[in-house]
């Protein structure tokens, strides 16, 4: 009960494994503090690395340097990424688009020529979340839900999303202002459905050295399941 506590009022607010961290992150001491590594019987080391997705490009310069590191040391990389992972035809991929849309309020394709996103994302002196520049390659792992197995799973439970004519006829970058009932779903569409299943496929992990990069929320989610099944925090905090 007191862990629930805990965990639901930071929501509301919104060893060796120590040395080789501090190793990564000389100088860059406003991402270590948020670096959780947690540890299990079987000898696995997780790497939580909580991600920023507005920041600046000096922020995602030192993270690659950081991740570069874990790699070069035998860390295999997850990452977070919601983008179709199968081909659609063009219209049921704007029909999906629409309907996240419908959901956040925004088109969720991190594009300078968005302009659908909430203002944050065009913060002056910040950048849009950049994969490549944190050093993600092909031989990293993306490891989460796409849009379409979100959605699928809204729909299942919830019943089908019907777009409206504002929807239909509002190109997906242009700015957003659709009357929506959906957006109720916003936290099963961020967090619900997508938490149970990283939880679920991290636990599967055969590695021994894994890194762990999303959203800083998805940590209040994933964490009690990896304590669950036998992880201990080892640095950081909760």
């Amino acid at each position: 009960m007191k862990f629930r506590i805990i965990i639901f009022f930071l929501l509301i607010c919104f060893v060796s494994c120590k040395s080789l961290i501090t190793n990564y992150l000389i100088g860059k001491a406003d991402i270590y503090k948020d670096l959780k590594v947690l540890e299990n019987h079987k000898g696995q080391t997780i790497v939580f690395f909580p991600m920023v997705h507005v920041g600046k490009e000096s922020y995602y310069k030192d993270c690659k340097t950081i991740i570069d590191s874990l790699r070069n040391d035998g860390f295999k990389i997850f990452y977070e990424n919601i983008a179709f992972k199968d081909e659609l035809d063009s219209l049921t991929e704007l029909e999906y688009n629409k309907k996240v849309r419908a959901i956040l309020g925004f088109n969720s394709s991190m594009n300078s020529d968005n302009e659908s996103l909430p203002k944050i994302y065009s913060k002056k002196n910040y950048i849009l979340q950049d994969y490549a520049l944190m050093g993600i390659s092909q031989n990293d792992t993306n490891l989460d839900l796409d849009k379409k197995a979100i959605i699928d799973s809204i729909e299942k439970k919830y019943g089908k999303i019907q777009l409206t004519e504002c929807d239909i006829n509002t190109s997906l970058d242009d700015e957003y202002d659709c009357n929506s009932d959906y957006d109720k779903y916003a936290f099963e569409f961020k967090n619900k459905f997508r938490d149970s299943y990283i939880s679920n496929e991290v636990l599967k992990l055969k590695e021994d050295k894994i890194v762990l990069i999303y959203g800083k929320m998805h940590w209040y989610f994933v964490y009690p399941d990896l304590i669950k099944n036998g992880f201990k925090l080892t640095q950081g905090k909760v």
